[in-house]
């Protein structure tokens, strides 16, 4: 029982591990994206005060009205909501995925940058820790949604005779050569399973960063306020 735990737990690793790792590039694009578009709007925030001014204005109205409530379940599907709408638009080219994830930094950003920023900070880092990531996970899972879409139409537009030929030469009744023509079911039977790895990598990405919005969002709750507050009030912090 225990060994077969052990492996499973080892499996999902590898999967995990994979996932990331042959997904670094669209990682490494999501980090930027969400680090420098906090960054500019940080430093810049009296150039974009009176864009952003209206969304924290809209934020923190819909916050008094209790049309946003500071609760466990609240939180969780606010952000969940987010998370799984910057995985789909994904297949937009990546570029709806992208402007998201650009806004999201540039709000973070501009919090901060209205400050004051240590007391700011102080409310947003410790579930910023885990939730941070989550958004970046989120957008890296859209842009694989979109290696995916955009692999899995290329091959069946050109099937891959490498590929065919060595996964498909030893099948009962199937012979191919790269003057064949396929029919269009063939093709796509054929491209899905040459490319829905990239498919479960995404969506395992996502299955990461919704963890991972689970556990920040019980921060975010339960932790966050005591801990910024006794903070603050130790260290006399305006």
């Amino acid at each position: 029982m225990n060994n077969s735990f052990g492996k499973f737990c080892t499996l999902i690793w590898i999967n995990i591990k994979e996932a990331f790792t042959e997904n670094k590039k669209l990682l490494l694009i999501s980090v930027l994206l969400f680090l420098v578009s906090a960054i500019l709007a940080c430093v810049f925030v009296s150039s974009i005060d009176s864009g952003m001014g209206m969304v924290i204005h809209g934020l923190k109205k819909q916050l008094a009205t209790g049309q946003i409530k500071l609760t466990y379940d609240s939180i969780f599907l606010s952000n969940f909501k987010v998370t799984l709408m910057m995985y789909f638009v994904g297949i937009l080219f990546g570029i709806i995925t992208a402007v998201l994830m650009i806004l999201n930094g540039m709000i973070i950003g501009y919090v901060l940058g209205k400050g004051p920023f240590l007391v700011v900070l102080l409310y947003i880092l410790p579930h910023g820790i885990l939730e941070f990531p989550a958004l970046i996970f989120s957008c890296t899972a859209g842009f694989t949604l979109f290696k995916f879409i955009n692999r899995f139409i290329k091959n069946i537009r050109n099937p891959d005779n490498d590929y065919i030929n060595h996964h498909y030469i030893n099948t009962p009744g199937f012979s191919y050569n790269k003057d064949d023509k396929l029919s269009f079911k063939t093709r796509v039977s054929i491209s899905y399973h040459q490319n829905n790895r990239i498919l479960v990598q995404s969506l395992t990405i996502l299955i990461v960063a919704i963890i991972l919005l689970l556990i920040a969002a019980y921060i975010e709750v339960y932790i966050t306020p005591g801990l910024a507050k006794h903070l603050v009030a130790t260290y006399h912090l305006q």
